[in-house]
């Protein structure tokens, strides 16, 4: 880093340099009349406009009130709201670059140091992924914050940050059932409940607990007089992800997944699902023909894990001959997009060029594919846990089919399933 500074003694300039003392980025910063930042631009190393940030201020505490970002074409990126009688941050938003919500951070305003308590992503429009964090306090309780897992049966516990470091096994992931019970004095956690109302450990809104050395969670409701809402309680067991049966997550019927295999099914489920037996190609990959093809796809594989069964299906496109500008693959790929969007909702488009590659105009689009520089696919990014019977991502994008063509190309479709780690994870026990 180098720094350079005005008349005022404030810093003017921060320049950034790589490993060879090459300049990779400036910072310019400007200031009101109070020497407060007003504004920071940073440039590349072509002194070409990245982002700018503006700042506006409290004028009685002098705190930040608003920090916001904006990308080169003056679209809001991010943007940060604070606290103005302490100066902590209270809320963080991103946006992509439609000026879609894509997350949302809050933070507990009343700490330093950026105390996350909930995350909301926006994978789907107006249908965030609610996230909550673990707290562990001075009476050795945990309290999550209620919301995101009363919704489901099923939410993966990675998604929790357990700052207490001694519940749970790090290496480890784990799988929580809900089930709404009716406490009485013959349900195990009664007593600790009641302990918990006597000793009046209640807030203004419903919260979950457990005991220190305890994987089960009672969450609960109170009333308008701050007590238990006996009616509405929760029982959450966290179970150990290798012990999970992956097939409960599969609500439709047998044979409704992706070209009709399901989560978790079985070789010779697969097999009755496949016009003939199924071909091992290595590892847990099965080449496949199933039943219910699509006549955009010409091979299918399948991977089956012997303790998990399904958990990856990947489809390939027959060779697609194009223009260098990749015009017919384009066409055929924006179709098949269509209508996996209308079942699935928007993806996110991947659609980046490796730095420094020459050859970035549109009319050379498929030899950025064939040399490998252009990385294009959309992504669908879904809670499994809840819908889709059991998927959780969907890949979608183009690749070349020849090293010496640049007009040759195929779609692949890839899914894989909530049970993927666990199954590769079974699958590396052998090394």
């Amino acid at each position: 880093m180098e720094y350079k500074y005005d008349k005022n003694g404030n810093k003017s300039q921060e320049l950034t340099f790589n490993e060879n003392e090459k300049l990779i980025s400036t910072t310019v910063f400007l200031y009101d009349n109070k020497s407060r930042t007003s504004k920071e631009t940073l440039y590349d190393e072509k002194n070409s406009l990245v982002s700018y940030t503006n700042y506006t201020y409290d004028d009685l505490n002098e705190y930040v009130l608003t920090k916001t970002t904006y990308n080169k074409n003056n679209q809001m990126i991010e943007k940060s709201e604070f606290n103005p009688k302490n100066g902590n941050l209270k809320v963080f938003y991103s946006y992509d670059e439609n000026n879609n919500l894509k997350l949302k951070k809050i933070y507990d305003e009343n700490k330093p140091y950026n105390s996350e308590i909930e995350r909301y992503i926006y994978n789907k429009p107006n249908q965030p992924e609610k996230w909550t964090y673990i707290k562990y306090d001075a009476n050795y309780r945990y309290n999550l914050t209620d919301g995101y897992y009363l919704e489901d049966y099923l939410f993966p516990l990675y998604k929790l940050e357990d700052t207490s470091s001694n519940i749970f096994k790090h290496n480890e992931q784990y799988i929580a059932t809900f089930q709404k019970i009716k406490f009485n004095k013959n349900y195990s956690g009664y007593s600790y409940l009641q302990k918990v109302e006597n000793e009046r450990y209640l807030f203004n809104s419903s919260f979950s607990l457990c005991n220190k050395n305890s994987l089960t969670y009672y969450t609960f409701e109170i009333t308008k007089d701050n007590r238990i809402d006996y009616d509405n309680c929760y029982e959450i067991k966290l179970i150990d992800s290798t012990d999970y049966d992956y097939k409960s997550l599969n609500k439709s019927r047998k044979g409704k997944g992706p070209f009709g295999f399901d989560i978790g099914m079985s070789y010779e489920e697969v097999k009755s699902a496949c016009v003939e037996e199924p071909q091992n190609i290595g590892d847990d990959r099965y080449l496949v023909k199933p039943k219910k093809s699509h006549p955009d796809f010409e091979k299918y594989v399948v991977w089956i894990n012997e303790k998990y069964g399904v958990y990856y299906i990947k489809a390939i496109s027959p060779n697609i001959h194009t223009k260098e500008d990749g015009s017919e693959v384009k066409s055929k790929y924006e179709k098949l997009k269509t209508t996996l969007s209308k079942k699935y909702g928007k993806p996110r488009l991947i659609n980046t060029v490796k730095e420094g590659y020459e050859y970035t105009e549109n009319e050379n689009w498929m030899r950025s594919i064939k040399d490998e520089a252009r990385n294009y696919l959309n992504i669908w990014y879904l809670d499994g846990f809840s819908k889709y019977n059991g998927l959780e991502n969907i890949y979608f994008g183009i690749e070349s089919t020849y090293t010496y063509s640049v007009t040759d190309a195929y779609i692949y479709l890839e899914y894989d399933f909530v049970n993927y780690d666990a199954a590769k994870n079974f699958l590396d026990d052998v090394l």
